[in-house]
């Protein structure tokens, strides 16, 4: 519940808030049509994609700039999720590897 609602924006840069933005005739409207955390499935296939290192840069960068429901993102706002990315990813992509590897040395074992 950390990101849920915070990938959007006006499409009104001058607007900050979806009820001005809104208000002001413009669309509230989310950053990336999948790419989010505002349910259990949408933020597993989010995981997924960070974890297999596709595009896990432009989820971390959001997530860092992320402000809250309702608000439009600031750069830079929370610079301590890239820490948390950075160990998600080294951790997921290390342990990913380690499975194939022991996979293939284990296929390659039970053939000679």
């Amino acid at each position: 519940a950390v990101f849920k609602g915070s990938f959007f924006v006006c499409s009104d840069d001058a607007y900050s808030d979806e009820d001005a933005c809104v208000a002001a005739g413009n669309s509230w409207q989310r950053i990336h049509f999948a790419r989010n955390f505002d349910n259990v499935a949408n933020a597993l296939v989010t995981l997924f994609q960070v974890s297999t290192l596709t595009t896990w840069n432009e989820v971390m960068y959001d997530c860092i700039d992320a402000v809250g429901p309702g608000k439009a993102p600031r750069k830079n706002n929370q610079p301590v999720w890239g820490i948390v990315f950075f160990i998600f990813v080294m951790l997921s992509a290390f342990i990913g590897f380690n499975i194939f590897v022991g996979v293939l040395v284990s296929e390659f074992k039970d053939q000679m």
